[in-house]
């Protein structure tokens, strides 16, 4: 089952981006490609995952009693149930979801994507090229495939979790948690890519912690292939979101700290999670320069982070192992990438910085908002003490938050006093559902549940049927 709920999204991402090249191409779209396309998906789904790098499902269903294992299959079920009837039987109503499908349309019937119409709105061509897809191989429900995510999400988090907490009644309660969280539900029927870019980007979370730090004894080989899809995973987020380039330098960060501080520099270990997400990259800042979709100045900014990734590769595959070493140049990298952005994208007007720090820190608490009753949770179990590996996690919650303050002080509000976000989030909570604050906290959410979730268990699952 949780081949499946991976196997989902990297089939998505890997026909979007494949039908992407074709079209940055210029070949015509026709059915021999479509054809194609199903084939090297298949072939990649079935090389990749014919290795036992998976818990098999049986051993977790074996140890979990049935009446947890009702609850969460009844509560998920259900809406997973009411996001497919609201997605399939209602029409798009939001703005952005209205661009996709007429642009999808667009995509399909004339097999361009060099059109200026594509780029005034400044939005990924992710959703489109998948509308496009399944409007070339006639299926028009095309919004069936956001109650998939939704569902596919909450089971890859039911499984992960299932291996770090030899608690599955906990790990139940969690995924029922995450499940019935109403931001997250909201966007199982939204036609946007708030709940996509999430997905990929927290289950690339849950495969970098599974590599570098399992719950139970695994083989290198393992390791490895748990790194090569967080690679995948962070690749597929930053493709259907830009910004997540941004984050994915967090888990580059840790992972250079990791190594330092283990003394173990493990270069096909960091090349696995670096060149997937560097290589699904490129195609897309090929097109965004080609077609000046962005403005100067946000395209310098993901040109400097992706040109950066290029830099931190080289550096590492260079070094030695001297901890003090890696770690100097990661904080001077660090520091470079933030200047840099800032002086991009900030006019050096101190009252403006200090008028846009008030609103974006207002808009901050706003947005978690949606989060207090979880972050609540934590009060009710113990604090780890000496463990490692959760201390690394809580080194990433920590950063993705700073990360997000610093990426949203740079843009624009809705509104532009503080005290207006207040007021808007009692009278008219709804314009938060989809706001581009909000979007990245769909990533942060289901890693923030299952930090508090492994916080409770200090003990991993030391025994489980898997085969390593």
């Amino acid at each position: 089952m949780e081949r499946i709920c991976l196997s989902y999204g990297v089939a998505i991402g890997f026909n979007s981006l494949f039908m992407f090249v074709v079209l940055l191409l210029k070949i015509p779209v026709t059915s021999f490609l479509i054809s194609l396309s199903y084939a090297v998906i298949l072939i990649f789904l079935f090389f990749y995952f014919k290795e036992n790098i998976l818990n098999p499902d049986s051993w977790i269903f074996e140890r979990i009693k049935k009446k947890y294992l009702f609850m969460l299959l009844s509560f998920l079920g259900t809406l997973f149930i009411l996001s497919v009837i609201i997605s399939v039987f209602y029409p798009i109503t939001t703005a952005d979801g209205i661009w996709y499908e007429y642009y999808g349309k667009i995509i399909a019937s004339e097999s361009n994507i060099y059109q200026k119409i594509l780029i005034i709105y400044k939005k990924p061509l992710f959703l489109p090229i998948t509308y496009a897809f399944l409007y070339l191989n006639n299926i028009f429900a095309i919004q069936i495939i956001f109650p998939l995510f939704y569902l596919f999400l909450c089971l890859a988090f039911f499984f992960r979790l299932s291996c770090y907490t030899a608690d599955l009644k906990l790990v139940s309660i969690f995924s029922i948690v995450l499940a019935t969280t109403p931001y997250i539900w909201w966007h199982s029927y939204l036609p946007l890519l708030n709940l996509i870019a999430g997905y990929f980007f927290s289950i690339g979370i849950f495969c970098w912690y599974s590599s570098l730090f399992p719950a139970h004894k695994q083989s290198l080989q393992t390791s490895k292939g748990f790194m090569l899809l967080a690679g995948i995973f962070f690749g597929f987020s930053s493709w259907a979101r830009l910004e997540f380039i941004w984050y994915f330098m967090i888990p580059v960060f840790l992972y250079f700290f990791y190594s330092a501080s283990r003394q173990n520099k493990d270069i096909d270990k960091f090349r696995l999670l670096l060149l997937p997400t560097v290589g699904i990259f490129l195609p897309w800042i090929i097109y965004i320069g080609v077609m000046k979709a962005y403005g100067e100045k946000e395209f310098a900014m993901f040109l400097t982070l992706y040109a950066s990734l290029i830099v931190i590769y080289i550096v590492y595959a260079r070094l030695n192992s001297n901890a003090v070493l890696i770690k100097a140049v990661i904080l001077l990298t660090i520091a470079a990438i933030l200047i840099v952005s800032l002086l991009f994208l900030w006019d050096i007007n101190w009252m403006f910085i200090f008028k846009r720090l008030q609103t974006t820190l207002a808009k901050t608490v706003v947005n978690h908002f949606f989060y207090f009753f979880t972050f609540f949770l934590i009060f009710l179990f113990k604090a780890f003490k000496n463990n490692i590996a959760l201390k690394y996690l809580s080194c990433f919650i920590g950063l993705y938050l700073i990360w997000h303050f610093a990426l949203y002080n740079v843009g624009g509000g809705r509104w532009e006093h503080w005290y207006e976000y207040f007021t808007a989030i009692f009278s008219e909570p709804g314009n938060f559902v989809s706001g581009s604050s909000t979007r990245e906290l769909l990533a942060f959410y289901p890693v923030f549940i299952f930090w508090i979730a492994v916080l409770n268990n200090g003990k991993y699952v030391k025994e489980s049927k898997q085969k390593t």
